[in-house]
């Protein structure tokens, strides 16, 4: 079965987007193969993968620059999707992310 979660660009994540992060934690999990895409692999991309690293790596404090440094340096691009990523630590926005469009 597909699953396909549209974000749209430059804008910031869905209402369940802490559930369809955990459901596809468990594909992965399970063995099944994920695709995940967008133009540039910056924004929604590097939104998905730094949303992984902060439910995978619960050690990590900084999930965006882990996949900046891991991924792409520009990944992450908008405060409304580096809210969600700390959102999914509990945490509020580091300061150094508000300048964020």
């Amino acid at each position: 079965k597909l699953k396909y979660h549209p974000l749209k660009d430059f804008g910031g994540v869905s209402d369940n987007w802490q559930e369809f992060v955990q459901e596809i934690i468990r594909d992965l999990e399970e063995g099944k193969r994920v695709l995940v895409f967008c133009i540039g692999s910056h924004g929604r991309t590097g939104t998905f993968l730094a949303s992984l690293v902060a439910l995978l790596e619960p050690g990590c404090e900084d999930p965006i620059a882990a996949v900046r440094e891991r991924h792409c340096q520009h990944a992450v691009e908008t405060k409304a999707q580096a809210e969600a990523v700390f959102a999914l630590k509990g945490m509020p926005l580091p300061d150094q992310y508000d300048l964020l469009r």
